[in-house]
Formats: structure tokens, sequence, C-alpha cells
């Protein structure tokens, strides 16, 4: 599965632009409360993005989102695609 970020707006690392770590998707699905300590294993990258990049990311890379640290807006959308069909209730 692939999601993919369009971005409405500039964003960076003073208003929250994504953080991945890269690789993070190799380790397979990963719980919730293993995901902290296997991202800070992992080399990081701020995907910084002007209006109208787009973003697009195995499923399982772990990513975050800081707290805006400015004004301005950080609006995306984010369109998820599965190349078989989803069990329910994700269908």
């Amino acid at each position: 599965m692939l999601f993919v970020r369009l971005h409405l707006d500039d964003t960076d690392s003073g208003n929250g632009a994504m953080e991945i770590a890269l690789g993070s998707h190799l380790q397979g699905a990963i719980s919730a409360s293993s995901a902290a300590s296997l991202a800070a294993n992992c080399q990081t990258e701020i995907c910084a993005a002007k209006r109208g990049d787009v973003l697009v990311l195995n499923m399982l890379t772990l990513h975050r989102s800081a707290p805006s640290r400015s004004e301005s807006e950080r609006r995306a959308i984010r369109i998820d695609f599965a190349g078989e069909a989803l069990p329910e209730p994700l269908r």
C-alpha cells in the first residue's frame, strides 16, 4: 500500500512538515508501542514541501508531523492506494 500526500500549502520545519524514518518500512508492520524506539534508530528526514508538491510513501513508513510553531497553514490531502481488496472494515 502507498499513501499520496498532496500539499495545499508550503510546509517546513517551522509549521510541522512531515518527518519520516528512512527505511522503517522495511521492518514490516510495527506495533504502536515499538514505533518510537524503532524510529529513534533510523535516520530521519523532514519532508519540506511547496504548495502543489506530492509526497508518495510506503504505507508502513513511520512518520509524524511536529506541532506548528507558526501561524501559517499546512493543509494537505492524503489518498491511500492498495493493489488488492482490503479486509473489512477498511473497504
